[in-house]
Parts: C-alpha cells; sequence; structure tokens
C-alpha cells in the first residue's frame, strides 16, 4: 500500500480518522455486520498512523461525535495550507510499524463484503 498510495495520492489531502482499536471494535460489533479481533484492528491502526507519518497525512481524532470529527477536517480544510502540507497529529501508543492494512493481519474476519 505504501508505493500505491505515494504514487496516486500526491495532489489530494488525506485524513486517516483516528480512533482505539477498542473504540473501532465497540463501533463494529454495534453495526452488527462484521467482525474483527482487536489484534487486527490495533495492526491496522499501526499501519495507518506509520503512513500518515511517512506521507504528512492529518490524522484525525474520531472518538467524539460525528459533528465534532467533521468540525475537526472543517477546521483542517479551512486552515490555507497546501494539500500536502498538512502535518498529521501526534498519537501516543499505536505501536511498531505493521505490516500495512490488508486482509492478511491475524485475525482478521469480513463478511465477504468490500
Amino acid at each position: 500500500m505504501p508505493w500505491l498510495s505515494a504514487k496516486l495520492l500526491q495532489t489530494v489531502t488525506v485524513a486517516v480518522l483516528d480512533v482505539p482499536a477498542e473504540t473501532a471494535q465497540e463501533r463494529i460489533l454495534a453495526r452488527g455486520e462484521d467482525h474483527e479481533t482487536l489484534e487486527y484492528l490495533g495492526a491496522a491502526r499501526a499501519a495507518y498512523l506509520d503512513l500518515a507519518r511517512s506521507r504528512g497525512w492529518l490524522v484525525v481524532d474520531a472518538t467524539g461525535t460525528p459533528e465534532a470529527i467533521v468540525a475537526q477536517l472543517m477546521d483542517a480544510a479551512a486552515s490555507g495550507q497546501p494539500r500536502n502540507a498538512l502535518q498529521p497529529v501526534a498519537r501516543a501508543g499505536h505501536g511498531a510499524a505493521a505490516r500495512g492494512p490488508c486482509d492478511s493481519f491475524p485475525g482478521r474476519a469480513s463478511s465477504g463484503r468490500r
């Protein structure tokens, strides 16, 4: 995924909506459509945060309400910074680099929908 993002996302702003793995799992289970293990969600989060740090993507704290998340995105858009100049927010505790967000992560379970 890193090579693909480097090639395709040169002229766009990318925002990673970040939540702890436990929060992501709670939201997934509440929908009742999929099940993802904490191990998979933690690895996916780490991979996306590593990509955000290395590519200069915006990282948005998505633990709040939808309105708060949209407000953060709107503030970033209104900041007047060039698209690729948005700096990721420092996030603690996301762990070591993972292989990347994909179905080969341990514990990946899907309903088959993409």
